[in-house]
């Protein structure tokens, strides 16, 4: 059996044409429930593949299958706060801007099956991300002691 190609990272150029990005396009993956009164694994977003900018050649995505948050959340560590909030994304001019908020480590943890307030919500950063390279912006507001 063939040895599977390496897959490309998100924001790299694009191989064929030089001229565009590669960005992310994600899958949101349906929770699966677990057994009756316990916990199931919750929604979440995946990368899927990648596709180009510029020729919209699709690629096979070194990340795929992964959940887009530990991406994110990786390059939140040194992340540097602009002095305004952006309308677009700075690494691919993209204006594909969304809301999110860090996961603690045990996240699963935090997931209500009924709904319901997550008790440590506020000691979660609260950020814009794009959509397309999963860059981090912007820090809507930062968790309180």
């Amino acid at each position: 059996m063939p040895k599977k190609r390496p897959g490309q990272k998100i924001g790299v150029e694009c191989p064929v044409c030089h001229e565009g990005k590669l960005l992310v396009r994600i899958k949101h993956t349906k929770y699966n429930d677990g057994a009756i009164g316990g916990r199931g694994t919750p929604d979440t977003n995946v990368v899927n593949e990648l596709v180009c900018s510029n020729c919209c050649l699709k690629f096979t995505a070194a990340d795929e299958g992964q959940s887009i948050w530990p991406i994110i959340e990786n390059k939140l560590n040194g992340f540097t706060q602009p002095d305004t909030k952006p309308t677009t994304c700075p690494v691919c001019e993209n204006d594909s801007l969304k809301e999110g908020r860090t996961h603690r480590a045990s996240a699963e943890d935090e997931w209500r099956p009924f709904g319901g307030r997550d008790s440590q919500h506020h000691k979660r950063t609260i950020f814009l991300y794009c959509n397309d390279c999963l860059t981090p912006v912007y820090i809507t507001k930062e968790p309180s002691a």
